[in-house]
């Protein structure tokens, strides 16, 4: 049985990453160990465009199509799965992802060729659904988690819980892309915090992965992939203080920190020098923090759960231990004014962190952000939900009573322009220049 996993590109031009898809290289090694031939495209890791995706479906034949969903590439899936059904109609087509999680029935209702959705964690699942399907077991009601037809109803099973004992999880199957030394990196799952613009796919519940069980994963993907670099993706890496004291010894004393460097995300509200300073001796050499905006009304808005002063304090801290600063702002928050837009920029240009984000505020399904867009609540107007403009850079998401798009995409330019030229960073300014034109 053959099984083909994708992640899509945008609809128009290739985005490229550095690092495969985790999500379905996961689903990937459980694929394998159930013994099935398991072939894996992520079109951003490839720099490949979807007619080459599709063409490579279609020549394959998969009987499973497993596609990955972020809201914005939903209508390319879309599009594929019309095709390879239309081509291959024995070829069962399972979606899952964040998208799918948001907005749950409506992904089959707006998609008559997507088969079944997975909703959460995929990886028991997934193999629950391979197994059935190949079997020719059509008792889809016993398997948790997911949506699927019968007749011309959309049923929902009963929900699964979170895997809970993460060192129960087979490794990645990197083996499965195109040889890279950039590998994610994933310690816990989870974030405790309740930011009103995200969407929390992984729950609130942070559940984490053994010191040792991360050392051995370390291990083996600078072994068998001679990894150099990793992207650890925790929503919030290492908020508990004994449990990264430990990871961090055991890295320092097998020696990894010079075999590898590595990035990760914390929170400003969790900002501790000393552990900070252990992670640039363990390898790491930077550090991402959403501040998502310069003024405090605003933040507490949101639900951030954090102050400025913990966020200037954060970011010098992190200097101070020699890691790189990313940080990350959005703009459009609920009751938005011009007057908090100018406190966000000033404030960045304060903080003058190694590398910034201004993205658009986008209203994701299942977030509170996309109730209140919908209900009119916060300032808000404009609300629609075309998928494909949903993105945080260079996308339509909302506006709000003053401040239309326009205005916001002209703040959202002024935003990177002051924040290069004030902190007299000329290359840097030009380096974005070129990255703006050549995504326009």
């Amino acid at each position: 049985m053959k099984v083909v996993l994708v992640q899509v590109n945008k609809k128009n031009g290739i985005d490229k990453t550095s690092h495969p898809h985790a999500g379905l290289a996961y689903l990937g090694a459980y694929s394998l160990n159930r013994g099935y031939e398991t072939i894996a495209i992520d079109a951003k890791y490839e720099g490949i465009d979807n007619n080459e995706v599709l063409n490579r479906i279609l020549k394959i034949k998969p009987f499973i199509l497993g596609l990955t969903i972020r809201t914005p590439d939903v209508k390319e899936c879309e599009k594929i799965a019309a095709i390879v059904k239309n081509k291959t109609p024995d070829t069962k087509i399972i979606v899952g992802g964040a998208h799918v999680t948001g907005i749950q029935e409506r992904v089959l209702k707006e998609c008559t060729y997507f088969d079944i959705g997975v909703i959460g964690e995929g990886e028991q699942t997934f193999c629950e659904l391979l197994d059935m399907l190949k079997s020719n077991d059509s008792n889809l009601q016993n398997i948790k988690g997911i949506l699927y037809r019968n007749n011309n109803n959309i049923i929902k099973t009963p929900s699964r819980d979170y895997i809970i004992d993460m060192d129960s999880l087979l490794f990645p199957a990197w083996q499965l892309f195109p040889s890279g030394s950039d590998i994610t990196l994933f310690t816990s799952r989870g974030c405790p915090f309740s930011c009103s613009f995200c969407q929390r796919v992984m729950g609130q519940k942070v559940r984490t992965t053994s010191p040792a069980r991360v050392i051995a994963e370390m291990k083996r993907n600078i072994s068998d992939f001679n990894a150099t670099f990793f992207q650890i993706e925790d929503e919030v890496f290492g908020i508990n203080k004994k449990w990264i004291n430990e990871l961090l010894d055991l890295i320092i004393k097998d020696g990894i920190n010079r075999q590898v460097k590595w990035i990760a995300n914390s929170r400003v509200n969790v900002a501790n020098i000393d552990i900070y300073k252990k992670m640039k001796e363990a390898g790491c050499i930077g550090l991402g923090f959403g501040v998502e905006s310069g003024n405090q009304k605003i933040l507490d808005s949101v639900d951030k759960g954090v102050t400025l002063e913990q966020a200037y304090n954060a970011i010098n801290i992190a200097k101070k231990a020699g890691l790189q600063t990313h940080t990350f702002f959005i703009l459009g928050h609920p009751w938005e004014t011009k007057e908090t837009l100018r406190d966000t920029i000033n404030f960045a240009c304060k903080l003058n962190p190694y590398s910034i984000a201004f993205g658009m505020m986008i209203p994701y399904p299942g977030t509170k952000i996309h109730t209140m867009a919908k209900k009119g609540e916060g300032g808000y107007k404009g609300f629609h939900e075309d998928w494909e403009l949903y993105t945080k850079y260079f996308g339509k998401g909302l506006e709000l009573e003053g401040l239309n798009r326009s205005t916001l995409e002209r703040y959202q330019k002024q935003a990177y322009v002051e924040f290069y030229l004030r902190n007299f960073r000329f290359l840097d300014f030009f380096k974005f220049v070129f990255s703006y034109l050549k995504q326009k």
